[in-house]
């Protein structure tokens, strides 16, 4: 998964200058978790050790949408959304989601931007809408609303689901950045269609309710209430 994973970290990277910009309403929040390290652990649930860095992308995201919300509230959403469901999905499918990376490879390889990549993904349910930073998920959003992206194709990006390669053809701007919309390409590379995904987290998440044996004690509002300690 190299490629998935220097594209997160770029990702990372964009959204953390981003984040660090601007003024917040819930600076002593943001104070006392700043003083937590990045390879710090937030959360030890049913096997898996999740740490502060492994948020740090989706919150700096977050604070560019809506910095009047709490950083912890963030990091919630962006735990119960999106790190969470993809490091279960890591463990679970492991094997079914190696050869979805290599097809989505395969097509970033001959798709060298949106034009292209729409072309190309007609035939791979590749869709194109206008979306907004609330309707994709937290790296797609990263991605997308990037006016230096704008006629480009993504690497593929990893996800619960599988991957799936992307590309904005315009951006259009709102009153707010929340408001924001793209003309977004996507071509998904999924181990579920939405409905058994849907089933198969709530099954995993029920199972793992008592299964917590650790989450920071400064946090424990920074973690989903259906995770009991």
């Amino acid at each position: 998964m190299r490629h998935s994973v220097i594209l997160f970290a770029c990702l990372i990277a964009t959204a953390w200058l981003q984040g660090c910009g601007r003024s917040t309403a819930d600076s002593g929040a943001e104070q006392q978790q700043q003083t937590q390290q990045p390879t710090d652990v937030l959360l030890i649930v049913d096997g898996i050790t999740i740490t502060f860095g492994d948020l740090l992308a989706g919150t700096a995201f977050f604070d560019t949408l809506q910095s009047e919300v709490s950083r912890r509230n963030k990091m919630q959403r962006v735990l119960e959304d999106f790190t969470l469901p993809l490091m279960l999905a890591r463990r679970e499918f492991q094997k079914e989601r190696a050869p979805l990376l290599e097809q989505a490879l395969a097509l970033s390889h001959v798709a060298g931007n949106v034009v292209e990549l729409e072309a190309r993904g007609k035939d791979l349910a590749g869709e194109r809408r206008m979306v907004t930073p609330r309707e994709v998920e937290i790296p797609i959003a990263i991605y997308l609303f990037d006016k230096e992206h704008i006629g480009g194709r993504s690497e593929p990006i990893e996800l619960p689901q599988g991957f799936t390669v992307v590309g904005s053809r315009d951006l259009i701007e709102g009153k707010t950045t929340i408001g924001d919309r793209c003309d977004a390409v996507q071509v998904p590379f999924f181990t579920h269609n939405n409905r058994d995904w849907r089933d198969w987290l709530r099954k995993q998440q029920e199972a793992m309710s008592k299964k917590v044996t650790y989450f920071h004690p400064d946090f424990r509002d920074a973690i989903p209430p259906w995770l009991l300690p």
